[in-house]
């Protein structure tokens, strides 16, 4: 059994409070292994970076981006799109030695 297959029985029995039910298994990946956008999981969508969340994100991007995503309720491609954006401008490790929130 492959390591996708695997995620996906694995994320079947996540629990969920959308209009599915209590397990919902409408969570999905997509080609490049993020989980894709599900109301349940990412609240934040649409919303300002906070300070703190850009700090969180610089610290512990190694953790990778869906258990980012799940911390930050935020989906992983906009996480990895916003990290990108943070090292273009220079701020990766600012943010990442600021030590203020985390």
């Amino acid at each position: 059994m492959g390591e996708r297959q695997l995620q996906e029985q694995l994320t079947f029995f996540q629990p969920c409070h959308c209009e599915k039910g209590i397990f919902c298994p409408g969570v999905e990946y997509d080609d490049q292994g993020y989980m894709k956008y599900h109301p349940c999981y990412h609240q934040n969508i649409g919303k300002w970076f906070s300070e703190e969340e850009k700090e969180y994100l610089c610290k512990y991007a190694a953790d990778g981006m869906n258990s980012m995503g799940m911390a930050l309720a935020r989906p992983p491609k906009a996480l990895a799109a916003k990290l990108t954006r943070i090292k273009q401008a220079g701020k990766y490790y600012y943010y990442k030695n600021l030590s203020r929130y985390w």
